[in-house]
């Protein structure tokens, strides 16, 4: 007795329901694990090609070995309680072919003295019939980054409610992005959702997968692309100086802030990519200033005009950041007044580094207003000169 009370919490622990519980009774081949002469093998289910060319489903119930028993008697029945099959194995699995249904088992042990040890209760076990997705249509054909439409209308037969869906890359064969999806018509028309900020330009495929483990994947595709190869846009506006550094400058112009002021800029962005747009940009910036010292006053007209590397990114549609950063030559004009009678002019050409940030906000498909701001450094022949410029302008991408 002490050894049947031992032995009861084995089988138990043993005879638990396991993932197969729950088996798609298929009716087309899917992706295998392993192949043998004729017979193709999947975890929990197998089909096998018959004479007629017809395949034969079939499900396979294991459990877990119990130790010190003789053998095991399987015992499996209907939903209306029908027996339909009984078999005694020595081994822990047996290969039955049901159809899609309701059905319940019961497993017995029976100890080394061929006596029944003990019986499970009764398990349930649910065959579904697993539907082969077809996909027939989907529009739009391509997709275009700029318009922000990152959606999809796929046509078709046994697309179902749990359904999963992948993008195909055209080129690879690989898979690369699940996407989201919203039946619209049932089993027919669903509805995907690409992920903005994942997805790439490129061809691509739908794949989609029901649950059971079939799947179809898409004889046409979509492409993911821009309108344009290339941006060109121009853009003027008002641009005052703020003067930073260094000493001696600040002596002479000893004012921080300096409004006469404007830039013009024409740019072409010839990279475009999902992590933004690269290109390069003509710019010229105008300033006049006033400073002087005791009794001179001086005047400056500054016309910098440089090339810039400029990155823009896509925050949204209609908002977007752009990073810029370069040099160029600095045109002075130096006039000099004492007192009313005028000095001797002087003129210099100079190097300056720039850098700078700003954003772009489009009030129209193609109008956009830009807020930003630039730090320069110009060296001067004996000194440096720097600071920020400020702007606000207006663009236009042709």
């Amino acid at each position: 007795m002490a050894d049947r009370r031992l032995f009861l919490p084995l089988i138990i622990l043993a005879l638990l329901p396991a993932p197969w519980s729950f088996l798609p009774a298929q009716e087309t081949p899917t992706e295998t694990s392993s192949s043998q002469e004729g017979i193709t093998f999947v975890p929990d289910y197998f089909f096998e090609v018959q004479e007629d060319g017809t395949p034969l489903f079939s499900q396979v119930l294991s459990w877990r070995e119990v130790p010190n028993c003789l053998d095991y008697e399987l015992i499996l029945e209907d939903s209306e309680g029908t027996e339909i099959v009984r078999e005694r194995t020595e081994k822990t699995s047996v290969t039955v072919s049901l159809r899609p249904g309701e059905y319940r088992y019961s497993i017995i042990v029976y100890n080394l003295l061929d006596k029944p040890e003990l019986q499970t209760d009764w398990l349930p076990i649910v065959i579904v019939k697993a539907e082969i997705p077809e996909i027939e249509d989907l529009s739009p054909s391509a997709i275009y980054m700029e318009e922000a439409k990152f959606r999809v209308l796929l046509r078709g037969t046994n697309l179902l409610p749990d359904a999963e869906y992948t993008l195909v890359d055209q080129k690879t064969g690989n898979e690369v992005l699940a996407v989201e999806k919203k039946t619209v018509d049932r089993n027919e028309t669903v509805e995907l959702f690409l992920p903005e900020r994942k997805i790439d330009f490129g061809d691509y495929l739908v794949r989609v997968i029901n649950p059971g483990g079939l799947t179809d994947v898409s004889d046409t595709g979509f492409v993911v692309r821009y309108q344009k190869p290339v941006d060109f846009y121009v853009s003027a506006g008002y641009s005052p100086n703020i003067l930073l550094y260094d000493q001696w400058v600040r002596n002479n112009w000893p004012k921080t802030f300096y409004p006469a002021g404007a830039v013009a800029r024409v740019g072409l962005f010839v990279v475009k990519r999902r992590w933004g747009y690269m290109g390069p940009e003509i710019f010229t910036h105008i300033l006049l200033m006033k400073g002087g010292i005791s009794d001179a006053t001086i005047t400056s007209f500054s016309m910098k005009t440089g090339l810039n590397c400029a990155y823009k990114y896509l925050f949204t549609p209609k908002i977007q950041g752009v990073i810029r950063l370069g040099g160029g030559v600095d045109l002075n004009n130096y006039s000099f007044d004492y007192e009313g009678t005028a000095g001797p002019e002087m003129t210099s050409a100079d190097f300056f580094l720039t850098g700078g940030i700003s954003v772009q906000g489009y009030i129209k498909k193609k109008l956009f207003i830009e807020v930003g701001g630039d730090w320069f450094h110009t060296f001067h022949n004996g000194y440096s000169e720097g600071g920020l410029e400020p702007f606000v302008s207006l663009g236009f991408n042709l």
